[in-house]
């Protein structure tokens, strides 16, 4: 399934995260510095991440 699909797919919680207090505050200050919610930040990176392995997949 191609990375644009999975971003339009109805949203589910599903990943249950276990990370530091530092990590969540750190991913919390990120998430306002970039005037996001955390779930939109993490969304946002998880699919870019896809996409850039995609592209480099590709080139391969």
């Amino acid at each position: 399934m191609d990375v644009k699909n999975i971003a339009l797919q109805n949203k589910t919680e599903t990943l249950g995260l276990r990370i530091t207090k530092s990590e969540k505050d750190f991913v919390e200050k990120e998430a306002k510095k970039r005037d996001t919610s955390v779930t939109n930040l993490i969304r946002s990176l998880i699919l870019d991440c896809m996409v850039e392995a995609d592209k480099n997949n590709s080139v391969n």
